[in-house]
């Protein structure tokens, strides 16, 4: 559960304990660099659970649940599109997170991370792996962001490139979130409101 810490006023107040569930070594290494280049100071603590698929998570969390305050998900859609009985198992895990806790999250990208890295660099590319200068494929690498980055990409790019109305699932608020299923292998991401989610559960100031 959340520890105490002291204000200026000297009062104690939680610290909020935010898992962070990433599917591959990847996205931990992208959204750690990024999430502290934004500013984002409070306890950060991210995994990767190494694929396995949505039911790898929903076994992660529920083992884990008393650990952390609020857990947020980042992960794939491609899978729930392609792999049988995948979608059923994304929506079984958007259920539980729901139940444990209405301030916990899912981000979801179609097809995948690659296609939102992508859509933050300020040109079109279809090749990020060259694009980024890797000899190899650019999964894995720890300094993903640094060469995102050196190319000018911005996360706000990427927040023009894509549609709410285009979103399978759909949660801004403290609420349960809006299923459109019609809408599972549209081009999306609703990373577009991922920094303006952890600005409200938190009540912090995230630079642009």
């Amino acid at each position: 559960m959340a520890k105490k810490r002291i204000d200026k006023r000297g009062t104690r107040e939680p610290i909020t304990k935010i898992k962070f569930l990433v599917e591959g070594i990847t996205e931990k290494f992208y959204f750690k660099e990024l999430l502290k280049f934004k500013g984002y100071s409070v306890h950060l603590d991210i995994d990767n659970i190494g694929g396995g698929g949505y039911f790898a998570f929903t076994r992660e969390i529920s083992k884990n649940k008393s650990l952390y305050d609020i857990v947020i998900v980042i992960a794939d859609l491609d899978r729930a599109v392609i792999h049988f009985g995948e979608k059923e198992k994304l929506i079984e895990l958007i259920s539980l997170l729901e139940k444990l806790n209405i301030k916990n999250n899912i981000f979801l990208t179609y097809k995948n991370i690659e296609t939102w890295q992508i859509a933050t660099l300020p040109y079109k590319t279809n090749d990020l792996t060259l694009e980024l200068g890797y000899s190899g494929k650019s999964k894995g690498k720890e300094d993903i962001f640094q060469r995102l980055k050196d190319k000018g990409a911005k996360f706000e790019i990427g927040e023009k490139k894509f549609k709410l109305e285009n979103l399978f699932y759909l949660k801004q608020e403290l609420e349960k979130g809006k299923f459109k299923e019609e809408n599972i292998s549209k081009n999306q991401s609703n990373l577009i409101y991922f920094f303006e989610y952890l600005r409200n559960i938190l009540k912090i100031e995230i630079k642009n």
